[in-house]
């Protein structure tokens, strides 16, 4: 691992074995047989490595992470939703998807959107140009050891299962209609409060219609004045609905009093 991951490093900097070996006063040969597998450096030594390459100690010890798999830590970390990340940087799902799955450095356009997504996440442009040139290099080296479907499959399932978490299914009314009975007036009903939820709803529907032989839609097939017109619709429903139970309530409470 080290040594898959010391040659990956090295050579996205564009550094030779020997520049390498002199800035951490080692030998070029020394950093060969590293690379090779046949010397194994103490702690230590990894660290000045690691200093010497502007990187990060786990870089050289771990399997390091494909770029879908930093993303999605990320907006773990975050809290950020799909429909955020789709809005925000202007993506279409299909190339959102593609950036967090299947990378693929040769679509210039696709490029363009990893830098996007990339600097929306908080990645500086250094870190996001040293990983561009590494991830061929990781994808060879981790796939010798690790079956590519299997990861293409943990990681897929690890981005469905980000675009669920904002889901109508995974809502939590009941935390909702406790907030929002206690709002004075209809005016603080916000739609940006619940404008995640309803675009991962308009989602959940377009995907129902897909399995049908006729309709097959995705939000890609509607522009933005359609997509803002359908949420206003699902909102306006959704705020009827609310006062409809509110009123029941409270009449319900009058009547036990």
């Amino acid at each position: 691992m080290i040594k898959d991951n010391l040659k990956i490093l090295r050579e996205s900097f564009k550094i030779s074995q020997r520049e390498l070996g002199r800035r951490i006063h080692m030998s070029g040969q020394y950093i060969a047989q590293i690379e090779k597998g046949e010397r194994n450096p103490t702690h230590k030594t990894l660290e000045k490595i690691a200093l010497a390459l502007h990187a990060e100690l786990s870089e050289l010890l771990e399997r390091p992470n494909l770029i879908g798999e930093i993303f999605l830590n990320i907006v773990h970390e975050k809290g950020i939703s799909h429909a955020e990340l789709v809005k925000q940087c202007k993506l279409s799902d299909s190339d959102l998807k593609s950036i967090f799955v299947n990378f693929d450095i040769t679509k210039p356009d696709l490029l363009d959107s990893y830098y996007s997504v990339g600097k929306y996440l908080g990645l500086d442009s250094t870190f996001l140009e040293r990983r561009k040139k590494m991830e061929p290099e990781i994808i060879n080296s981790i796939t010798d050891s690790i079956d590519p479907y299997k990861l293409y499959y943990d990681i897929s399932a690890s981005y469905d299962s980000w675009l669920r978490e904002n889901s109508v299914y995974n809502f939590d009314f009941h935390k909702y209609f406790n907030r929002t009975s206690n709002m004075q007036s209809q005016d603080n009903f916000s739609l940006g409060d619940i404008n995640n939820l309803l675009r991962s709803t308009l989602v959940d529907i377009l995907r129902s219609a897909n399995s049908s032989t006729v309709l097959n839609y995705g939000l890609d097939d509607f522009s933005p004045d359609e997509i803002d017109e359908l949420i206003n619709f699902v909102f306006n429903s959704f705020k009827l609905k609310i006062n409809e139970l509110l009123e029941k309530h409270e009449i319900s409470s009058l009547q036990k009093k």
